[in-house]
């Protein structure tokens, strides 16, 4: 099942956020592995991943 064919409703479903809690997209059991292999898997662990062009996002 393709991601997008999925219909969210609140119950069922969470937003999928990056480990520094940006929101990615809204997910449910049946889409979310085929959203994340959508990311880099460092987004949702490494507190330093590079954001663009070997930018680190500095903590404030």
């Amino acid at each position: 099942m393709a991601f997008n064919d999925c219909m969210h409703s609140r119950e069922d479903s969470w937003e999928l956020l990056d480990v520094h809690g940006l929101y990615l997209a809204r997910v449910c059991d049946k889409c979310e592995a085929a959203v994340r292999k959508q990311y880099n898997p460092e987004i949702f662990g490494n507190i330093n991943y590079h954001v663009e062009a070997g930018e680190r996002l500095e903590e404030e």
